[in-house]
């Protein structure tokens, strides 16, 4: 079932969005790390994720694009 929540993300035209930071083409493989078996790594993920799509406290254009996968992530436990 894990497979089902990154349906998609890479059909999302990342290129074409931004964050604060630059281009959102840095945004899968950030998804993808939040869903690691590492903790740590999966931590350090989602505060880099939250940084760019929430920066300073505003919603930035990728959030959205994000959102499908990060719905995903209590199928894995982590964050339940």
């Amino acid at each position: 079932m894990r497979g089902d929540m990154w349906d998609g993300l890479d059909a999302v035209a990342w290129r074409q969005l931004r964050h604060n930071y630059g281009r959102a083409t840095d945004l899968p493989p950030l998804l993808r790390a939040c869903a690691d078996p590492d903790a740590d790594v999966a931590t350090r993920s989602l505060d880099e994720l939250h940084n760019k799509v929430h920066h300073q406290g505003g919603w930035v254009c990728p959030a959205a694009a994000a959102s499908p996968s990060c719905c995903g992530w209590p199928r894995i436990g982590r964050f339940t």
